[in-house]
């Protein structure tokens, strides 16, 4: 069975939707990151070194750094199309870059309970 021109005009508009999903979340996290530049330079850059500044300049690089890998990785795979030795080599990457983000968003998270629970190790007061 031939596809139709609509089915092709279809498939082509699907194709390009992660694609947008995807810019969308990189031009977000640019317009974020710019936006809170001079926050940043007043209340992080003064301080001295510690875990929590180190995380949070890890994951404001890392998440600008995942972002673009993902918009040249669709953009790239939309036009050409990858080997399956391709396909079956990224998938592994794709899956540790998303462990480390969760692993670092939930290591802050973790300091946030912390914090707020005044440094104690104890869940309730």
């Amino acid at each position: 069975m031939a596809a139709t021109p609509s089915d092709i005009l279809h498939i082509v508009k699907a194709d390009a939707i992660p694609l947008f999903a995807c810019v969308a979340s990189f031009v977000w996290v640019v317009h974020d990151y710019v936006v809170t530049l001079e926050d940043e330079i007043r209340y992080i850059w003064p301080y001295r070194w510690n875990l929590g500044k180190m995380l949070y300049f890890w994951i404001r690089v890392y998440t600008v750094v995942v972002t673009l890998f993902d918009v040249l990785q669709i953009h790239i795979f939309a036009h050409i199309r990858p080997s399956l030795t391709l396909c079956v080599a990224m998938d592994p990457v794709t899956r540790v870059l998303g462990a480390l983000s969760l692993w670092s968003i939930e290591t802050v998270m973790q300091m946030r309970i912390y914090a707020l629970y005044g440094r104690s190790k104890k869940a309730w007061p």
